[in-house]
């Protein structure tokens, strides 16, 4: 087959490709059937690193896709290609001749001798690099730079092609997943069963072409113990297992430095988003070794974590995870924003779920400091206090009321004592109190 002929085929990739992995593979190997190579690499520029992630090839272990790392920058040929502002091949005959470069170890360790490597570009912007490699040294013609760098650009299209389409399935999924969580508010259930179905929807797919939002889906719920905030982890699942109830439990420093996770969302109240996962993160979020034995082999990629939080409490926190094996393509600011309401929604399902007050206890609690407003006074008290109210002497009063003024004295004594006055009480200090007391039917 000549060059235009795999031209053909790396066109149909690039139009066709269902997915990332399908299309790197597509071009690592029509790029050495090509170019008769010994090996092929397919390399992916990862900013928040410095260096290259090994995507696909030919001629490598399938095991080492995803993992492998590969040195950028001038001091490598990967490096250099991408750099290069034009786009111009970059080519050594010789690795064994003196170079400006180190040796990629990736390709040395598996007997490259030779190789030429160019940039990958995608959406405007340096993506990656596209490179084949010999086992003996080797001298390369234009031809074989030119139909390498026609084969990149092709590349760079299919891997733009496949980021609108990947977002326009985020979008859906991101969709689906908000419509999950308003069906959730119309569920009445406990706080670690509603917990454990948002764990589920994240990593459930959906109608309309949705995909899971998360890989693996955390859900960890806040215990007040009045000391450090201790959280136990409700529920873990990830898209292709069972849901599980757990019993982990951990407390954790209330400071902005706490570990990623609930522990960070709970110091902060605000959502993380960790585009690509460092070394460290697995142990901050994987409590038990069986899980994060699992969550290494499933190799992470990205996170998100939102809280959980009600009209006046943090229920807990969500945690969504991306990884090698499963999705691997970042969380961003989209991503963050769905999932943020997605949590809020399930504050909101946890809220309606929690019982309602108890009227007659609250009517208990209330009742005695209703009592201290309402002296609870007899009827002769209110006659005798009405004449107070009216300016009138004790004398006056016992002669209308028909009872002697001792009698009128003794009913003034035990009103005063009801208000919580003393005997000696003005009568307008008397008429005052009672009226703050809200008793009716007093002269103005």
């Amino acid at each position: 087959m000549s060059f235009e002929d795999h031209m053909c085929e790396l066109a149909e990739a690039s139009h066709r490709a269902s997915s990332r992995a399908g299309l790197f593979g597509a071009f690592a190997a029509g790029v050495a059937n090509a170019m008769s190579a010994d090996l092929a690499q397919v390399l992916e520029y990862a900013p928040g690193e410095g260096r290259f992630v090994l995507r696909a090839g030919r001629g490598f272990p399938e095991d080492l896709y995803g993992r492998a790392r590969v040195p950028a920058g001038l001091l490598s040929q990967a490096g250099r290609a991408l750099l290069d502002p034009v786009g111009r091949p970059v080519e050594l005959e010789d690795f064994s001749r003196p170079h400006e470069w180190a040796d990629d170890e990736l390709v040395s360790g598996h007997g490259a001798r030779s190789g030429i490597a160019v940039k990958i570009e995608a959406g405007g912007q340096g993506f990656g690099a596209l490179g084949v490699f010999y086992r003996d040294p080797r001298v390369f013609s234009p031809e074989e730079g030119r139909f390498l760098s026609r084969a990149a650009a092709l590349l760079g299209a299919g891997v733009e092609r496949l980021a609108y389409e990947e977002e326009a399935i985020a979008w859906r999924s991101r969709a689906e997943l908000l419509r999950t969580g308003a069906a959730l508010l119309k569920l009445t259930a406990e706080r670690d069963d509603l917990l454990s179905a948002a764990v589920l929807a994240a990593v459930s797919g959906g109608v309309g072409g949705a995909r899971p939002v998360a890989d693996w889906c955390f859900a960890d719920a806040l215990e007040g113990n009045g000391g450090l905030p201790r959280f136990t982890r409700v529920a873990v699942d990830h898209a292709e297992g069972a849901a599980e109830r757990v019993e982990e439990a951990f407390s954790t420093p209330l400071a902005p430095t706490a570990p990623h996770g609930a522990p960070r969302v709970y110091a902060t109240r605000q959502p993380e988003l960790v585009e690509r996962i460092g070394p460290d993160f697995i142990s901050a979020i994987a409590k038990s070794p069986e899980r994060r034995r699992a969550l290494e082999e499933a190799r992470p990629y990205s996170c998100l974590c939102a809280p959980v939080i009600g009209r006046d409490r943090f229920h807990g926190a969500l945690a969504f995870l991306r990884t090698e094996t499963g999705n691997p393509t970042p969380y961003g600011p989209s991503d963050l924003a769905a999932c943020s309401e997605f949590a809020a929604l399930v504050g909101a399902a946890i809220d309606r779920g929690l019982p309602s007050p108890d009227i007659e206890e609250a009517r208990d609690v209330v009742r005695p400091h209703l009592a201290r407003l309402d002296p609870g006074l007899t009827d002769r008290e209110k006659e005798v206090l009405a004449g107070i109210a009216a300016g009138d002497l004790l004398v006056q009063i016992g002669s209308r009321l028909s009872i002697s003024t001792n009698t009128v004295r003794t009913h003034k004594r035990h009103l005063c004592q009801k208000l919580g006055l003393s005997p000696k009480s003005s009568d307008a200090r008397i008429v005052a109190e009672a009226k703050r007391r809200g008793i009716p039917d007093l002269p103005a």
